[in-house]
């Protein structure tokens, strides 16, 4: 209850630092978080503060997603005996420890704070969104690309595919038409 109290005031006392600004200001802060602004001055206040609790939230959630990663590799790491964990730590540099659960520690440490956990779960996120755009008709596809301003025909897609037709069915060879006899002067 006391948490949730704080917060409250704490929410009070932005939105109260927010109204004591100047109107270019908050339409300043509005466009660099990349937010459309509106001429009603509460309207501005109200969506930088829902922008400021959409973003919290969304740092709670990746929280939780690195917290998940780190349990699975912890997972991992116990299914290592110490030894190997020992040549883990010596290869990376980090400190050997005299325990298996302390090699754990040190080697989830260090996946927190060199980025593994980071590119695991942009990998994760990667693949999520791989899968979502496949599941979706080449229409829709082909949406999403017009409305991201993106050329759907990469070249070197269109010759790779040409190449594996090529490989399974033979040259596409590709005539050119005859031709035309150019007519003579005086015949008409």
């Amino acid at each position: 209850m006391y948490a949730i109290g704080q917060e409250e005031e704490a929410a009070a006392a932005k939105k109260a630092k927010l109204k004591a600004l100047a109107v270019e200001d908050l339409k300043q802060r509005l466009v660099s978080r990349g937010l459309e602004p509106s001429k009603k001055r509460d309207e501005m206040i109200e969506s930088l503060l829902k922008h400021e609790a959409d973003m919290l939230e969304k740092c709670r959630a990746y929280a939780t997603k690195v917290d998940e990663a780190l349990a699975k590799k912890k997972e991992e790491l116990d299914g290592q005996t110490a030894n190997e964990l020992k040549e883990v730590c010596a290869a990376k540099g980090l400190k050997l420890g005299t325990a298996k659960q302390d090699r754990i520690e040190t080697l989830l440490e260090n996946a927190r704070t060199d980025g593994e956990v980071d590119k695991i779960l942009a990998n994760a996120a990667k693949s999520a969104r791989k899968d979502e755009l496949i599941a979706m008709d080449a229409a829709a596809v082909l949406e999403v690309c017009q409305s991201h301003d993106i050329d759907p025909m990469v070249k070197e897609l269109a010759v790779e595919r040409l190449m594996a037709h090529e490989d399974e069915h033979g040259r596409v060879v590709v005539e050119e038409p005859p031709a035309k006899k150019a007519r003579k002067a005086g015949k008409k």
